[in-house]
């Protein structure tokens, strides 16, 4: 008679049953009251999640420290009050908790640089709840979360019209964020002069005539 491995070892099967039925603890940092709210009694609905709200940064930081920290926190990328990542470089610094970029108008260079910084992964606010619940319970066991059909767009799409090389694309993304040519350098481990270079070809190819206007039409287009 053929024996399963569950089957001599019952305990396996309790085990992976506890995993999968093991409360997930999520916190959802957005000031938008409504869409939070909806996350929230989404999640909660399935008995496997509890799920806090905060409507800023320092709202989350005090609620990770009066409750001990959360298995997932879900990080609006667009905060106010916050520049770029400084949301997600403050939770991660102070918490060194699992942070996963929740965002409907992240673009690529965003997500990378995330990533990049220690983030869990992105999650479209315009994601499916059963793929949510996999998006949070993969963070919650230590992987990274992107989707595939996101990978796939930004694999498949064309260079923007500007032709900003993939350097000149992270160098921008720094821009949005307000960092100075100094700062990108160190980041990205190169010389001062190159990134000031850099800038001032991704100004000629935008048709801007400085970093600030850079930054901005950026933002507009979709380009960080």
């Amino acid at each position: 008679m053929n024996r399963t491995l569950s089957d001599m070892h019952p305990a396996l099967d309790e085990a992976a049953e506890l995993a999968r039925t093991a409360t997930i603890s999520v916190l959802v940092v957005d000031d938008h009251l409504m869409l939070a709210e909806t996350v929230a009694a989404t999640l909660s609905a399935v008995a496997a999640y509890r799920v806090d709200m905060a409507g800023n940064v320092d709202a989350a930081l005090a609620r990770i420290a009066a409750t001990g920290g959360y298995d997932v926190v879900l990080l609006d990328y667009s905060l106010p009050g916050t520049e770029g990542l400084e949301g997600l470089r403050r939770l991660m610094d102070q918490t060194g908790q699992r942070v996963a970029i929740f965002s409907g108008v992240a673009t690529w260079p965003v997500v990378e640089r995330a990533i990049a910084l220690g983030a869990k992964g992105f999650i479209p606010k315009t994601l499916p709840v059963k793929s949510l619940e996999h998006a949070i319970r993969l963070i919650a066991e230590g992987e990274t979360y992107i989707p595939f059909d996101y990978l796939q767009k930004v694999l498949m799409k064309e260079q923007p019209d500007a032709s900003l090389k993939p350097r000149e694309l992270r160098v921008l993304a720094f821009l949005c964020e307000g960092r100075q040519n100094k700062e990108i350098a160190h980041e990205l481990g190169l010389n001062e002069v190159i990134v000031k270079a850099d800038v001032k070809s991704i100004c000629r190819k935008l048709g801007v005539r400085n970093r600030t206007e850079a930054a901005l039409m950026a933002r507009r287009e979709g380009l960080c």
